[in-house]
């Protein structure tokens, strides 16, 4: 589902699930909910997705409180229109003219261990760090079968609470401004990997301007102005000014074939000593090098990329489809035959788990799905699926696992990710069967705190690598059933 589906379906929800104080009965009533789910399955087809359905569900129902209300074509239905990209630009430029006032000065000298770009490279360079740190940290937790990205946490939930009670404050006429006061709340933490990503973007790009405004603001002053280059320091002589300088611009001085001064060179251009220094030309050309290489092109890099990612999230959304709101919605249709290709990956099951599936994807999904054995694929088959499936998968595949395997990203999380790669395209679900786990630790308290760790590990495995989240399934109780 893609991010304009998904925030319209939670839109929807925000509406169909709303507490009558607020009065949204008052525009949607279980008539209209009916004739939705009917127009909507009768546009969309019997066989269609879950994701389908609700998504030309969701459009019908906005369609008609619109017609029924101009605030909800006004204000519900348009989406929210955040500052952050001009504050960030904004910010960058003005910080941008402080750093280029410092450098130039009002003497029209650049001292050549300016501080403000000394000080710039240096964040840049501990940015890159803390990336690089933390991907190998998350690398690292996933070879050991930890979690790899926690769930938003205490800040960033605070963060949407006060969001969501501005907007409530701040929105149209109730009960509009309530119910998109709890979209707002319900649409952040489902899109937070999206909004991280882009996010990420913007702060890269912003960073890069910022360095990129420095460069031309000193090319643009030195068109009008003769510039002087020297230095002068407190704690530093010549020979030891010589060292900073090259290890600050040796690899631009290469690149360009610019000559370094040497200490002797350096110590004839020390303000304190009433030199007059030199023309600023090579210096502002090594400063702008230097920038490009360490920030301009690194942060441009990291924010296409960082693009990317929120490209490919905005068009792979996923819902919790086995909350109680959406699969009533999905149970009020006629229940269709619905063929489910299983693939259970390092697990087999013998006839009577395979029997006991059935009645689990009916729950897990829809009373519609019949399932059909595949194969058992053994570990690493992710690097293999051409051989190892069959020509015609089918539309939807059921990935089982067990339990008892703790979550890996490279086996486990490769394998999901394989299956959603394939072409043509085909509509997957994430099963871990927890009959084997029970069977492990027995009834009591330390099964329920077993299966707690477990299926918080399988989740939030998923959820870092942006795929759906999984269903759990005992086809033990199935079979004992």
């Amino acid at each position: 589902m893609n991010e304009s589906d998904a925030r319209q379906v939670l839109l929807v929800r925000a509406v169909e699930t709303a507490p009558a104080a607020e009065g949204a009965a008052a525009h949607w009533r279980d008539e209209d909910a009916a004739w939705a789910a009917a127009e909507a399955r009768r546009q969309v087809g019997e066989h269609a997705t879950p994701e389908s359905f609700l998504a030309a569900r969701a459009a019908l129902v906005l369609q008609r409180l619109g017609e029924r209300d101009a605030a909800w074509r006004r204000d519900a239905m348009r989406p929210a229109r955040g500052t952050v990209v001009a504050v960030l630009l904004l910010g960058g430029l003005l910080l941008a003219a402080a750093i280029a006032g410092n450098v130039l000065g009002s003497e029209r000298r650049i001292n050549l261990l300016a501080p403000p770009i000394l000080a710039l490279l240096l964040w840049n360079l501990a940015v890159y760090g803390v990336l690089a740190a933390g991907a190998l940290r998350r690398r690292g937790r996933a070879k050991e079968g930890a979690v790899v990205a926690p769930p938003p946490g205490s800040v960033w939930a605070g963060l949407v609470r006060r969001l969501a009670t501005l907007l409530a404050a701040h929105s149209g006429a109730a009960p509009v401004a309530a119910v998109r006061a709890r979209h707002v709340g319900t649409w952040a933490l489902a899109s937070a990997p999206l909004q991280s990503q882009r996010i990420t973007a913007v702060m890269h790009s912003a960073a890069a301007l910022l360095a990129l405004a420095v460069v031309l603001s000193m090319y643009v002053f030195g068109l009008a102005f003769d510039f002087r280059a020297g230095w002068d320091s407190t704690w530093l002589d010549a020979p030891q000014v010589q060292r900073v300088l090259q290890v600050v611009f040796g690899p631009a001085a290469a690149l360009g074939g610019i000559e370094l001064p040497d200490a002797e060179a350096l110590a004839a251009l020390r303000w304190a000593d009433g030199s007059s220094g030199e023309r600023a030309a090579r210096w502002i050309h090594l400063y702008a090098l230097t920038l490009a290489g360490v920030v301009i092109v690194p942060r441009v890099l990291l924010a296409a990329l960082a693009l990317r990612r929120a490209q490919r999230a905005a068009q792979q959304m996923h819902l919790p489809l086995d909350e109680p709101y959406f699969r009533r919605l999905l149970r009020e249709s006629p229940a269709q035959a619905k063929p489910v290709a299983v693939l259970s990956y390092s697990y087999r099951l013998d006839n009577e788990a395979q029997a006991a599936l059935e009645p689990a994807l009916a729950d897990a999904l829809d009373p519609g799905a019949l399932p059909h054995w595949v194969a058992n694929l053994p570990l690493g088959a992710e690097d293999d699926l051409a051989r190892l499936l069959p020509a015609d998968l089918g539309d939807n595949v059921a990935l089982l696992f067990p339990a008892t395997a703790t979550p890996e990203r490279e086996t486990h999380g490769a394998f999901v990710q394989a299956i959603g790669a394939l072409q043509p395209p085909v509509s997957f679900v994430v099963l871990v069967d927890e009959s084997g786990l029970r069977d492990q630790f027995g009834a009591g308290v330390d099964w329920l705190q077993r299966r707690s760790q477990r299926r918080e590990a399988w989740q939030r495995m998923l959820q870092a690598l942006s795929l759906p989240a999984p269903h759990f399934v005992d086809l033990g109780e199935r079979i004992a059933a």
